[in-house]
């Protein structure tokens, strides 16, 4: 958390509600939080946090300037399609795949991050294996 940019916007979501795990939530005080169970379908809030925050935001205009840009973006947009159904029965493993595979995608467009950074930074606090 020390590593982040003091302008990074950032949406803290914590996993499992069903296992009525407490955790001190003052620990992310100064970011939004949210608390969802892809094992009950309980992302309702998450889904709302990220509608909120893309309909929030400043609209800028992207131009795509080739044909490999514009199958690019349609590639990460269907992988985040396939993300969805994986995410709402709690296969995070699947789920992480299809954002890898749309952060892949999307980085071969903007290439501002590393994809194993950026998916290290994403999900560094999520144990998969379980």
């Amino acid at each position: 958390m020390d590593m982040l940019p003091s302008f990074a916007q950032v949406l803290v979501v914590l996993t499992q509600l069903d296992k009525g795990i407490a955790v001190d939530s003052s620990r992310f005080a100064q970011w939004e939080c949210v608390e969802v169970s892809a094992k009950n379908g309980q992302v309702a809030p998450l889904l709302r946090a990220l509608r909120q925050r893309l309909e929030s935001a400043p609209s800028e205009d992207i131009i795509l300037s080739s044909k490999r840009q514009i199958q690019a973006f349609v590639h990460v947009v269907d992988c985040l399609r396939q993300s969805l159904e994986p995410l709402f029965s709690g296969e995070l493993e699947l789920f992480s795949f299809w954002v890898k595979e749309a952060l892949r995608a999307l980085e071969s467009v903007t290439s501002p991050h590393h994809t194993e950074e950026l998916l290290d930074m994403i999900f560094g606090q999520f144990c998969l294996g379980k």
